[in-house]
């Protein structure tokens, strides 16, 4: 989860994220599937070859078949584990990277949505499958990204899911899931947040020279 208020970094963080996996994998390794509802930030790795899709709001043909694509890979996935008794995701990695597995195009998969706001809004329908991909996906290489405003618009049942949490700079730091009164001390800079162990982090602005 990325959490942060308007203009605190959200999409650049998601930006770095992708950047640096993208740089420390190989594009059978790692793969991307991108649903845009920020301000078209994240279109900047488009072009990546880790990239399989991505997508806006207004293009809700495409997010509901991508949602979709992400569900049907995750049940493709756990049957593929079951038949050739692959315990974790690890021994996955593992038997792939010796050869094993050659014809399964996917290593593990990131599904990253920018504007969960937008989500909560304007396509409830998918929050079901979207939170089943959470609940049931990290077990199977199958990873939720999110970023939202405030934690207040992921509700609880998808909030618990996600265990690796970036707070930015919030538009009200009673909003915060850390501490409201450090989130307060937070400096109103782009890309500036906070760790659960109340210190302070900075996210950076991935670009080539």
């Amino acid at each position: 989860a990325v959490i942060g208020g308007p203009q605190s970094g959200k999409s650049t963080l998601l930006v770095s994220l992708i950047s640096a996996l993208a740089l420390t994998n190989t594009p059978e390794q790692v793969q991307f599937y991108i649903l845009d509802f920020g301000g078209g930030t994240l279109r900047g790795v488009a072009d990546l070859p880790h990239v399989g899709g991505i997508c806006g709001r207004m293009d809700l043909e495409r997010v509901t078949r991508t949602v979709a694509e992400m569900t049907a890979l995750l049940g493709r996935r756990e049957q593929f584990f079951a038949e050739h008794g692959v315990d974790s995701i690890s021994a996955y990695r593992r038997r792939r990277a010796a050869g094993e597995f050659s014809d399964q195009p996917y290593g593990d998969v990131f599904l990253v949505i920018d504007g969960w706001a937008t989500v909560r809004s304007d396509m409830i329908d998918l929050i079901a499958e979207i939170t089943q991909i959470a609940q049931r996906g990290l077990n199977y290489g199958i990873h939720l990204i999110v970023a939202s405003p405030r934690w207040a618009d992921v509700q609880s049942s998808l909030r618990d899911l996600l265990v690796t949490r970036f707070e930015l700079r919030l538009g009200d730091a009673v909003d915060s899931a850390i501490n409201m009164r450090q989130a307060e001390k937070v400096p109103r800079i782009p890309g500036r947040g906070l760790t659960a162990e109340y210190k302070h982090f900075l996210s950076t602005l991935p670009q080539m020279e």
